[in-house]
């Protein structure tokens, strides 16, 4: 038998074993997709805080911020502060235009105030509510007048809008304070008591309190990829001993290591990749009903047949390493 042959008898043979025990490998394949789904809404959820800080100063549409110094960035540490400090900064050099802004955590949701209309709130659909109904923001009851989707924060906290001075009116008793000022342009001085952050150093702030839950969701993601790999290396080795005899005689007829070894990394790699894509249809399908935002990178879904394939790779060493020590010999012994 030729080299070709040889080689196209050893794959046929894998094939064939993949039919022979299929519940076993269906059972394998469904194992390791539910670990890849959970690990790509981990990921996904992790994702949801860029694309949530993303998504905030595009609202808001400014192209920096102005605080009291002190403050780290208008989103997640507060200074609140006169808004008749908009009319100076306005005048600041490298100002186009200023805008009065609040930007405040409340109980169950997250204040977004700039000039509008007063009675006007915007509130994300998972707001606990429906339109029509009553919200109160700190001392003032106000109707939320329209639904929006795709405005929340911090994983999943909505975003409420309404004008300055219905927010000053409700959180700080009607005086005039504001948070930040909005502003288009740059400014290269501002005045005393202030500095200015730009629009990606305060989407930068906003992740900075996220940061413990992002690491440990890439933690978490990295320990299920090692899960995925011992349920695959297990699956190859249990195949491998059950097939020493089969391997014994494909080394005993002239077959090459190498052409063993490459089955058996098939086989592993043809199990994750399988896996990958099965898990990418269930991750879809649960992200409707997972608890938090969640939002699938196209990086993400590239990232993880590769991820597969690799998983693959690793997990077939421990077969690799005992097809590679099956001796010839074995073929010639006695079935029991």
């Amino acid at each position: 038998m030729g080299v070709g042959a040889r080689f196209g008898f050893i794959w046929l043979a894998t094939l064939r074993d993949l039919e022979w025990r299929w519940r076993r490998f269906v059972m394998a394949v469904l194992a390791i997709s539910l670990v890849f789904s959970i690990t790509m809404l981990l990921s996904g959820f992790g994702e949801s805080f860029r694309v949530e800080a993303h998504r905030l100063t595009s609202l808001v549409g400014a192209d920096g911020y102005v605080v009291q110094t002190g403050s780290t960035g208008p989103f997640t540490s507060p200074r609140p502060f006169r808004d008749d400090a908009v009319a100076a900064i306005a005048d600041a050099p490298g100002v186009r235009s200023a805008t009065p802004l609040i930007a405040l955590l409340q109980p169950d949701i997250y204040l977004i105030a700039r000039p509008g209309p007063d009675g006007r709130v915007v509130a994300d659909g998972t707001f606990r509510g429906d339109l029509g109904e009553p919200i109160t923001i700190g001392l003032k009851d106000l109707t939320v007048t329209e639904l929006v989707s795709g405005r929340t924060v911090f994983g999943g906290v909505p975003i409420v809008e309404v004008s300055v001075a219905d927010a000053q009116t409700a959180v700080f008793t009607g005086q005039t304070f504001i948070t930040a000022v909005a502003v288009m342009g740059t400014p290269t001085t501002v005045p005393a008591g202030y500095e200015y952050v730009s629009s990606a150093e305060a989407e930068r702030d906003f992740l900075r309190p996220v940061g413990v839950i992002r690491t440990s969701i890439r933690i978490l993601s990295g320990m299920l990829w090692i899960v995925a790999a011992a349920i695959v290396g297990t699956l190859v080795y249990v195949s491998t001993l059950e097939r020493l005899r089969d391997l014994a005689v494909y080394k005993a007829t002239g077959a090459a290591t190498g052409d063993l070894l490459a089955a058996l990394v098939f086989q592993a790699v043809l199990i994750a990749l399988v896996a990958a894509v099965v898990a990418i249809g269930l991750a879809y399908a649960s992200a409707p009903v997972f608890p938090r935002p969640v939002y699938f990178p196209a990086g993400l879904l590239l990232t993880l047949p590769s991820v597969g394939l690799v998983v693959g790779l690793i997990a077939s060493a421990a077969g690799l390493r005992r097809a590679v020590r099956v001796d010839p010999a074995l073929a010639m012994g006695s079935p029991g």
